[in-house]
C-alpha cells in the first residue's frame, strides 16, 4: 500500500524540470557552444592551417555540442590562459584546458566543475632509448623540472620513495622543456597532459619517448562551469557520461548501426533516453555517430599518436577508473 501511495503523490506531486538558464539560454541563441581550451597543446586543445581545432579536449566538447543540438560542428573555440579570463567572459560556455577539480575552484569562486574527463598526474617523460621503466631507474641521472609546484611534487615523491634526486631547476617549463629535448637531461617532470603534449609538439619522434607509470601526484581534470544553470549543467554530465558509457557496453562509431537492431535493454535504453530539457532529440547516437566513445577520442587524439597507455582512464571493467552512471 505504501509504495501506491508513493506512486500517487508523484503523479500528483511530480517532480520539478530542470529549467533553462543563462547559459543554456545563450547558448541557444548563439546557435552553437563556446568553449574555452588551452590554445596550442598539441593532442589535447590546438588549431590546425586548416583552421579546425583538434584534441581530446576540444572532442569532448564537440560530444557536447551533440548533445545540445544533435550536431558535434556546432561549437567554437577561443583560447583561454586562466580561470579568471573565463570568469571574466560571458561569451565563454565553459572552460576545458586541463583544470584540476579543486575545492578552491569551485566553492570559493562560485563555480562547479563537471565529471572528470581525465585522471592525470604529474608524471616523468625519458627518451626510450635509455631504457628507463620505472622513477628509482633515474637514480644518479638529472631531471629537468619547473621551481614551485613541479620541483615541490617531484621532491617529496622522492623523499617519500627514499630516492635521491638530481634536479635541474627552471623558472618555467619552457626552459625546462628545450634543456631536455636538449639532452641536457635523462626526465622531464610535469603533469602528464603536458608530457603528452610535449611528446606530440616539441618530439621529432613522439613514439621514441615514454611517460613512467609512476604518479607523483593526483590531478583530475573536469570542465569548469559557471552556477545557476542545472539543465545545462545536466547536458555537460550526461554527454561525459555517454562517451564512457557507449565504451563500457561496446558501442562505438563503427558499431551504431548493428547497436540499432540489438534487443540488449542496456544498449536501448542508451539509443533511446528520456527527453529532458536542454537536450536535442537523438542525442546519444549523434554522439556516438560523430564523435565516438571515450576510448575512440582517446586513441585518435593520445594513443595512437603518443602511444599514451590509459592507465587509470582506462574503463573500471578494463583496471581504469573511468566509470559512469548508465543512461537508462
Amino acid at each position: 500500500m505504501r509504495s501506491v501511495a508513493i506512486l500517487a503523490l508523484a503523479l500528483v506531486f511530480p517532480p520539478p524540470a530542470a529549467q533553462a538558464g543563462p547559459t543554456l539560454d545563450h547558448v541557444r541563441a548563439q546557435g552553437q557552444l563556446t568553449c574555452g581550451v588551452n590554445p596550442g597543446i598539441a593532442g589535447f586543445s590546438i588549431e590546425g592551417k586548416d583552421g579546425r581545432w583538434r584534441g581530446f579536449d576540444t572532442d569532448i566538447c564537440r560530444a557536447i555540442a551533440a548533445a545540445l543540438f544533435g550536431t558535434a560542428e556546432k561549437v567554437r573555440f577561443v583560447g583561454i590562459e586562466s580561470v579568471e579570463q573565463f570568469q571574466a567572459s560571458e561569451e565563454i560556455d565553459l572552460a576545458l584546458r586541463g583544470l584540476t577539480w579543486t575545492y578552491g575552484r569551485e566553492a570559493a569562486r562560485g563555480l562547479r566543475f563537471g565529471p572528470i574527463v581525465f585522471h592525470d598526474a604529474q608524471q616523468l617523460l625519458v627518451p626510450k632509448r635509455l631504457g628507463l621503466l620505472h622513477a628509482r631507474d633515474l637514480v644518479g641521472r638529472r631531471i629537468c623540472v619547473q621551481k614551485g609546484g613541479p620541483l615541490a611534487a617531484l621532491a617529496r615523491y622522492f623523499s617519500r620513495h627514499h630516492l635521491p634526486l638530481e634536479a635541474v631547476l627552471f623558472e618555467d617549463a619552457e626552459g625546462a622543456l628545450r634543456a631536455f629535448f636538449a639532452g641536457r637531461c635523462a626526465a622531464y617532470s610535469s603533469d602528464g597532459f603536458e608530457l603528452a603534449a610535449a611528446q606530440l609538439g616539441r618530439a621529432k619522434d613522439p613514439l621514441a619517448y615514454r611517460i613512467l607509470a609512476e604518479r607523483l601526484t593526483d590531478e583530475p581534470l573536469a570542465p569548469l562551469l559557471r552556477r545557476g544553470d542545472e539543465a545545462f549543467f545536466d547536458v555537460v554530465r550526461w554527454a561525459i557520461f555517454a562517451l564512457i558509457d557507449a565504451q563500457q557496453l561496446g558501442l562505438s562509431s563503427r558499431s551504431l548501426a548493428q547497436a540499432e537492431k540489438s534487443a540488449d535493454p542496456d544498449v536501448r535504453a542508451f539509443l533511446n533516453p528520456v527527453e529532458a530539457p536542454g537536450f536535442a532529440p537523438g542525442w546519444s547516437r549523434a554522439i556516438l555517430r560523430e564523435v565516438g566513445n571515450y576510448g575512440e577520442i582517446f586513441q585518435r587524439n593520445l594513443g595512437g599518436p603518443a602511444g599514451l597507455a590509459r592507465g587509470p582512464n582506462a574503463s573500471a571493467g578494463k583496471g581504469g577508473w573511468l566509470t559512469a552512471p548508465p543512461l537508462r
